[in-house]
């Protein structure tokens, strides 16, 4: 180990006083041959012998005083060691407490700034609603009716406004959102972090403040309510309908601060002319371009439930070209254009939509996300044929939480897909729970972008044509009931069903009739022209209302198989193929097109392939009888008769139409 340089200072405590003390010792003076020279010459004389003597017990006095001395200073230096420590431990405990209160300062100083930064904070996203006291005569103060208990009671019917304000938009995406902060405020006096916060609240924050007066009028009470800058609005009740006259401040009060919310209420409260007038108001005048593309998102909605097809699609044009990002603008567009007969811009718009609904996060609630989800993502699917795609998400629909009855809807678009599949009594099964009929479905029409007629569908799964004209005559006959849809109905969507059904059921004339009043722009209509044609074997004129509809509405599979059955009917096979192959091309999870292309092959012998088509058909159609008795008759011309007699087995258990079932006991006969 080093040792500390000369003139330094000591590396340990007390060290300089231990060197001071040696240092000051005074030297023994007895040298011990002089002493031994002294011993001897004091033997030949007495004299010297005294001296020596003397001498001797003086050096040993002195180094007994000496030993007592060093003694005394060992023990003064390890005393004076044991202060100095004493002094260090102090010292070092003095820092110690000192860094102590430096930390605890700044520990306090940092808590301060953050409770600070979170005042600052939740005042600039502070968006609550604060009704203040009401002005009140004294005569209704001194009877209990304070401006306390006014604003209670307006505070509780914003409540239940809200709550009845249903819509698939976020409560954050308004502009002034409060949804979930409202309260009644009463003065505070003093200082105090509540008045801290109140002043931030005041500086950064966007609160909207709810404040009025009730005076006497003439015919009773007049109320005057004013939320935040805007004018005040006038409201006035009988003095004994109190509760009346606070749902009208209510209502004028939700008005003035969330309009897109209130035009809701007004339309699930039944006041849909009132319910148009705030949207259409909100649509021109909003603050933001966003709340305009909202407004006229609900009135495409409110529109539509009026009947008005031509100004529903306008409006939602408007809201694409004030903000393309809102995913609601497309799908309600896509609603409207389904309901105008127009299938491809049907389907152009729901494919849209449901790409901007991935990416618009932000102005969605959650439930209402998932809803629209699930509903849109059926109506995409029925529309290029995947109708067991389609059947799922009306099922995860009815499974998800409650959101625009459709809780009470989904099923029967679950009953309508399956029926859609050919499973006949799997559509039956599920509308045994929700037992609704075509006519009366008609109802729901306001709420959704298909109309269920499952009974129809349930009655072509068979075959029975005469049961799906029936169905169709008691749908139109009903639909008078709901005047605002009739005009939409029953020329778009009755009409076309009942010409078709009326031609497969051979009944010409009828269909012939009915198919003469068909729209000429309309997807459904030409397909049912072209059928009424086929059925009266006038090919000409069936190729051109086909073409017609295939011109209308190139992206979809339907009118393409429609044409491949009469090219097949007239013994043109391989034009069929050719049509059923587009059909396949444009939904390619429409069994029908993969069935039918199978029997077009049956008939040119090519049984293999054939047989490959059903197998890919069944995966999209797993409960359709005819494929399963069609897919064994194509095993037992290829020879193998084993895998002919399972799917024959398949059949029987399944839904077949009257001469399906005729044909499969002649097989099972033979």
């Amino acid at each position: 180990m080093a040792m500390p340089e000369a003139g330094g200072e000591s590396a340990f405590p007390g060290a300089d006083d231990e060197t001071a003390s040696a240092s000051a010792r005074p030297e023994a003076a007895l040298d011990p041959t002089a002493a031994a020279l002294a011993a001897l010459a004091s033997q030949n004389s007495s004299e010297l012998a005294q001296q020596a003597a003397a001498y001797f017990r003086k050096q040993t006095l002195l180094v007994e005083a000496q030993s007592q001395l060093v003694q005394i200073q060992t023990e003064h230096l390890h005393e004076q060691r044991a202060v100095n420590l004493s002094l260090l431990k102090l010292r070092r405990f003095g820092e110690r407490l000192k860094l102590g209160l430096q930390l605890a300062v700044g520990v306090a100083a940092a808590v301060l700034a953050v409770a600070l930064m979170r005042m600052v904070w939740s005042a600039l996203g502070d968006h609550e609603l604060v009704v203040e006291a009401f002005a009140v005569p004294p005569d209704m103060a001194v009877r209990g009716i304070t401006g306390q208990v006014l604003a209670a009671q307006v505070l509780d019917k914003l409540g239940q406004i809200n709550a009845q304000a249903n819509s698939s938009r976020a409560p954050s995406s308004y502009a002034g959102d409060w949804q979930h902060e409202v309260k009644v405020e009463i003065p505070e006096t003093g200082v105090s972090i509540s008045e801290l916060q109140r002043f931030f609240r005041d500086w950064l924050g966007h609160e909207t403040h709810i404040t009025g007066e009730v005076i006497h009028a003439s015919d009773g009470l007049s109320m005057t309510v004013r939320a935040g800058e805007e004018p005040g609005r006038t409201v006035s009740a009988p003095e004994s309908e109190l509760s009346a006259l606070t749902q009208l401040a209510a209502e004028a009060a939700f008005e003035s601060t969330q309009p897109y919310r209130y035009s809701m209420y007004l339309k699930e409260t039944g006041r849909r002319t009132q319910a148009l007038e705030v949207a259409r108001k909100l649509a021109l005048t909003g603050p933001t371009k966003r709340e305009r593309a909202w407004a006229w998102a609900a009135v495409v909605d409110q529109l539509g439930d009026a009947g008005d097809v031509a100004g529903s699609m306008q409006a939602g044009l408007n809201a694409i070209e004030i903000d393309p990002s809102l995913a609601l603008s497309y799908l309600n567009v896509s609603g409207a254009a389904y309901f105008s007969g127009d299938d491809e811009k049907n389907l152009q718009y729901e494919r849209e939509g449901l790409k901007r609904l991935e990416i618009d996060t932000t102005d969605l609630a959650p439930d209402g996300r998932a809803a629209l989800r699930f509903e849109n993502t059926a109506v995409l699917a029925d529309l290029l044929g995947d109708f067991q795609k389609a059947a799922k998400n009306y099922q995860a629909l009815a499974s998800g939480p409650e959101f625009e009855n459709w809780k009470q809807i989904a099923p029967l678009g679950q009953s309508y897909e399956l029926a859609r599949q050919h499973d006949a009594a799997g559509s039956l099964a599920i509308m045994a729970h929700h037992p609704v009929s075509d006519a009366q479905a008609l109802e729901y029409l306001s709420q959704m972008t298909e109309d269920f007629v499952a009974g129809y569908e349930r009655a072509l799964a068979v075959d029975d044509w005469t049961a799906a004209a029936a169905d169709m005559h008691e749908a139109i006959s009903a639909a008078p009931h709901w005047p605002e849809f009739a005009p939409i109905a029953v020329p778009l969507l009755l009409q076309p069903r009942l010409a078709y059904a009326l031609a497969r059921a051979g009944r010409q004339a009828e269909a012939e009739s009915a198919a003469a009043t068909l729209s000429k722009t309309c997807y459904r209509c030409a397909r049912a022209r072209g059928w009424v044609a086929a059925t009266a074997r006038d090919w000409p004129r069936a190729d051109r209302e086909f073409a017609d509809a295939v011109r209308q509405a190139p992206s979809l599979p339907f009118a393409y198989a429609d044409w491949g059955v009469a090219l097949l009917e007239r013994g043109d096979a391989d034009g069929a193929i050719g049509k059923f192959a587009t059909a396949h091309e444009r939904g390619p999870h429409f069994a029908d097109a993969l069935e039918l292309w199978g029997e077009a092959l049956l008939t040119k012998g090519d049984y293999s392939s054939a047989i490959e088509k059903f197998s890919q058909a069944a995966q999209f159609a797993p409960r359709w009888g005819h494929l399963y008795l069609m897919w064994g008759h194509a095993l037992d011309r290829a020879g193998k008769h084993d895998a002919a007699l399972e799917q024959y087995r398949h059949a029987a258990d399944m839904d077949l139409s009257a001469a399906d079932r005729a044909a499969l006991g002649a097989q099972a006969h033979s």
